[in-house]
């Protein structure tokens, strides 16, 4: 039988307190100036004393609050990694000292968080967004104790995937641009790419919520509130037009449906639904961008232009010296080297920034919840793993530092550390 989540009224209580205060956060962004200092910590203090009593949630706030504010307008938080890993430090000392955390991170994250830190001190590459967000993820990893504390931050990542798609359809006139020599307007959110593939991980985890892949909790609120979700994430991801984001989003989500065990009936009810809302959105010209980006000669064959960078920057790496093969050239340097484009690709970027090392230092990081998931035969795992894997082939979220991405990946990570085997497709 499924094992289910079972919260508490005080643990639903601090959730609803949370969604008072994210609900605050959103209606409170600014796009034109931030706020006065007192404010910000007025509402930082806020989000920050209740942790003291509830360790559980520390992921989950510091993913959904700071996930939203680093892609928003001007917020009522600080922004700062450092200033987070600091808070995020305080909480591990009180708590370690207590007994309180038995959670352990595992060898080859730490590996390769040390090496990429030892390359880039090296070639004076201190401005990386990855390292302190890599350094901060491996901290909250360690506050993932048990099932409930999985469970809470996958709700929150899809919470926070919510509240980014509700920002941007409320200010779609700040983003909005026409695109070269066309009558679309686009919704550009700093960079399209980073906008989308962050609110794009709500979707499939949404999905795996409500199929009972992360854990099995019966509620028809959250049902409904999930559903809800997809639908806003759904709208603003065509708006945004992102083919990497939607291809991650739509193929993990496929795979996410038809690997459960569960009622054919339940499953036809779900494709309707979702076959009804991208009609909606077809016919009410919220497609129209997104379709006419896919039928774009001089991109289409060449993956956005993804492919000629690939090919570009591959075949200027294969002339390098052999310390530089190895060791790599920096992350800076890699955005320069072959031609000046971000590689759009995790593995191509752990390659020419950090060497053969890092290209397998990465690998094994990247698919080390495949393996635990294909040791346990849990299919329904693997097929969420998809979303984290086509999401780094295309969109580059690790190195660019997406929270979203680092959140869903040790969500996953300890969702499948803690799992037991299972049968074909199902859950057990």
């Amino acid at each position: 039988m499924k094992e289910t989540v079972s919260l508490s009224r005080n643990i639903i209580f601090v959730m609803a307190y949370y969604a008072i205060m994210l609900l605050v956060s959103i209606l409170l962004m600014r796009p034109e100036a931030s706020y006065p200092l007192l404010a910000r910590l007025v509402y930082f203090v806020m989000i920050i004393i209740p942790l003291f009593s509830k360790p559980k949630f520390i992921p989950a706030v510091i993913t959904c609050f700071w996930g939203v504010c680093s892609m928003g307008f001007y917020s009522l938080l600080p922004e700062n990694h450092l200033f987070l890993i600091a808070i995020v430090l305080l909480f591990f000392f009180v708590y370690y000292r207590s007994n309180k955390i038995t959670s352990h991170v595992p060898w080859s994250c730490i590996v390769l968080f040390l090496y990429t830190l030892i390359i880039s001190i090296l070639f004076s590459d201190y401005a990386q967004k990855f390292l302190p967000l890599l350094f901060l993820y491996l901290l909250l990893y360690l506050f993932l104790q048990d099932r409930n504390d999985v469970f809470i931050l996958s709700l929150s990542i899809c919470t926070m995937s919510f509240a980014l798609a509700i920002i941007y359809l409320l200010n779609y006139r700040y983003f909005s641009v026409n695109v070269g020599q066309t009558d679309f307007e686009r919704g550009v959110w700093g960079n399209d790419n980073v906008f989308a593939g962050a609110i794009s991980c709500g979707f499939p985890l949404s999905l795996a919520i409500i199929m009972g892949i992360i854990k099995e909790y019966k509620s028809i609120f959250l049902t409904a509130f999930l559903t809800l979700c997809m639908i806003m994430i759904s709208v603003a991801l065509f708006m945004a037009a992102s083919r990497g984001a939607m291809i991650s989003a739509g193929i993990s989500s496929l795979f996410v449906l038809f690997s459960v065990r569960s009622n054919t009936k339940n499953k036809i009810i779900i494709v309707i639904i979702l076959a009804a809302l991208v009609l909606y959105l077809y016919t009410h010209g919220y497609m129209d961008f997104f379709l006419y980006r896919l039928t774009e000669l001089e991109t289409n064959e060449t993956a956005g232009g993804r492919t000629e960078i690939w090919v570009t920057k591959l075949t200027s790496f294969s002339s390098v010296d052999i310390p530089t093969m190895l060791f790599g050239m920096g992350r800076h340097n890699c955005n320069y080297f072959g031609v000046y484009f971000s590689t759009h690709n995790d593995f191509i970027t752990s390659l020419i920034a950090f060497g053969f090392l890092g290209f397998i230092l990465f690998s094994l990081v990247m698919f080390m919840p495949l393996y635990l998931a294909k040791k346990r035969k849990n299919i329904p795992v693997i097929a969420l793993w998809t979303f984290i894997f086509l999401e780094s082939f295309v969109l580059e979220p690790y190195f660019r530092g997406y929270i979203p991405f680092y959140a869903f990946y040790i969500m996953l990570l300890k969702h499948v550390s803690l799992g037991r085997n299972v049968e074909k497709g199902g859950i057990r």
